[in-house]
């Protein structure tokens, strides 16, 4: 195995959900939410967002190319290779990250879960991409 420096998104992404299968649905979920909020509500995005590293059109071309990869999930519920390679392909892993850390933050999958996403996607950085994005999950 590589080093934690070395872990690509999709390979940090693959070691959790091959660890904790049963988070993928609440992934994708929660993807797919976040996705559909940005691209609808990219005004209002627009007014909360603060983070410096990526835009708000930036963000929004990334959600709605998740959204399109969701008219595969049958085959990303089916094959983890497969989540990873349509939710982490190019910058995909971005906002792949963030659902990851939302989806770790409600603590709905434990703490294990929440230890190892927050331990491999980095806790503070991504901490920080979630309050950015002016999007709060609702629980």
């Amino acid at each position: 195995m590589k080093a934690l420096n070395e872990l690509t998104n999709e390979m940090k992404g693959r070691l959790i959900i091959d660890l904790f299968p049963e988070v993928k649905k609440s992934v994708l979920e929660t993807a797919e939410a976040v996705a559909q909020y940005a691209v609808d509500n990219g005004e209002e995005l627009a007014k909360n967002w603060r983070n410096p590293l990526i835009s708000v059109r930036e963000w929004q071309i990334l959600a709605g190319d998740i959204l399109k990869a969701m008219k595969y999930r049958k085959d990303m519920l089916r094959s983890n290779a497969q989540f990873c390679h349509l939710m982490f392909l190019g910058y995909r892993g971005i906002f792949t990250a963030d659902c990851f850390m939302r989806v770790a933050s409600s603590d709905r999958h434990g703490k294990d879960f929440q230890a190892v996403t927050f331990a491999l996607f980095g806790m503070e950085q991504c901490y920080d991409l979630i309050s950015k994005t002016g999007y709060e999950t609702k629980d």
